[in-house]
């Protein structure tokens, strides 16, 4: 069956969550015990239909469309969708699966014809007429991290009961997001048969992860926070300042001694290569690069975002980059350092050993 025989169905859930997305990626926030739908509007240009939380489990007419293989659900940012359906509407619900192959994603489609990624960005770059709600989106996000402060027995979440008109904006701001997406949608081309293969293959990538060595990240982290110790201790005995990732004070520190427009890596670089440069200054800047050194940041991110099977999902998105490749996410696993001449192995088992 070809995609123009398909019909498409449109789709955004609204979610709450006491996960922080941005920190630990789409899967695990969608498989997190705390997150769970607020409501979701799908269907068909024209024919949209708002389904709230009490009563997704009994939306037959969302359930026919899963069952359904010649229904094909369209999201923007797809891959969340995609993880949310398998998180609640399947685990939890008993809803049917949906394979990556019955999903088109709109932001796929913006990011291959080089145009912004986000919805709020895209419609204006496309001339839609209609565009995300940006005061709804600030309302959508305070609904969606858990209340702050009141009574003991307050409960966790804001709910229709106590807050209907902030709920009736919220539902009101979910349709916007789909007839957004349907306009843009309709204003882009769609991907070709190659790069809707090379998308799905994409989001199997994402789904299923790569393993991660726990204890050897958790390892290395501690021989960083240890480096890290030394390396603040030079810096302060060199210039008495508290911390080289101090950029104000160091610069003003540095000016004592050399012309220096910056702290850009490339600059420290360029000024690192001089030869006859004072000692105290080499040492201060030399402690920057140290400490500002991208790699080591990674490690963190590493554990945010790996499951309790130490498999770390949501790696890249896809045709990113203007020239179709790919970019990276979280630890930012396209961009690590390319080993020496020494073995990754090598390096691994002694990084245990002293870690």
């Amino acid at each position: 069956m070809t995609s123009e025989s398909k019909q498409l169905v449109y789709l955004d859930w609204e979610t709450h969550s006491e996960c922080d997305i941005k920190l630990r990626g789409s899967w695990l926030y969608a498989w997190h015990p705390s997150t769970d739908i607020m409501c979701g509007t799908f269907g068909a240009p024209g024919d949209l239909e708002l389904i709230r939380y009490p009563h997704l489990a009994l939306c037959e007419k969302l359930r026919r469309f899963a069952l359904n293989p010649s229904v094909t659900f369209v999201a923007h940012n797809a891959g969340f969708e995609q993880a949310i359906w398998a998180a609640i509407m399947v685990a939890r619900l008993g809803y049917p699966p949906l394979p990556s192959e019955r999903w088109k994603c709109t932001m796929a489609k913006a990011h291959c014809l080089g145009l912004p990624g986000s919805l709020k960005d895209l419609a204006p770059a496309l001339g839609a007429k209609c565009r995300k709600d940006d005061e709804g989106h600030k309302l959508m996000l305070k609904l969606s991290k858990p209340r702050h402060g009141g009574r003991k027995n307050t409960p966790k979440w804001w709910t229709e009961e106590d807050a209907p008109e902030a709920f009736a904006r919220l539902y009101i701001y979910n349709e916007q997001d789909v007839n957004t997406m349907i306009e843009c949608d309709n204003l882009m081309r769609d991907l070709t048969e190659r790069e809707q293969r090379a998308w799905i293959m994409d989001q199997r990538i994402n789904q299923t992860g790569i393993r991660i060595d726990r204890k050897c990240v958790e390892a290395a982290i501690r021989l960083k926070d240890e480096y890290e110790i030394e390396v603040k201790r030079r810096f302060q005995e060199t210039t008495e300042l508290d911390s080289p990732t101090q950029a104000v004070a160091l610069l003003a520190w540095l000016r004592k001694y050399i012309e220096i427009p910056n702290l850009q890596a490339a600059t420290v670089v360029k000024i690192l290569s001089r030869g006859g440069l004072p000692r105290n200054v080499r040492t201060a800047l030399v402690c920057r690069q140290e400490m500002s050194k991208s790699s080591l940041a990674k490690l963190q991110a590493f554990l945010n975002r790996i499951d309790a099977k130490d498999i770390m999902r949501d790696n890249y998105i896809y045709h990113s980059a203007h020239t179709g490749r790919w970019t990276s996410v979280g630890a930012q696993i396209a961009n690590l350092p390319r080993p020496g001449e020494i073995s990754v192995n090598t390096i691994c088992e002694a990084i245990l050993q002293c870690g």
